[in-house]
């Protein structure tokens, strides 16, 4: 299995803590992968929609580069 695969979440609550600073909590199925691999790069990349629609991520070893 790849090391980094793309997970879908769900927003499930916004938090204003200070006039510049907001806590976003994620939830959905797919995150229990997240943090399972030992690596040194344990990033998050988020990828908003444009209107209502996701944008399509390939399946497979070159959806990242895709």
């Amino acid at each position: 299995m790849a090391t980094y695969v793309p997970v879908r979440a769900i927003v499930d609550q916004v938090l204003d803590l200070s006039d510049n600073f907001r806590r976003i909590v994620f939830t959905g199925p797919e995150l229990s992968i997240v943090g399972q691999y030992e690596c040194f790069d344990q990033r998050i990349k988020l990828i908003f929609p444009t209107g209502n629609t996701l944008p399509v991520i390939a399946d497979g070893d070159n959806w990242y580069r895709d």
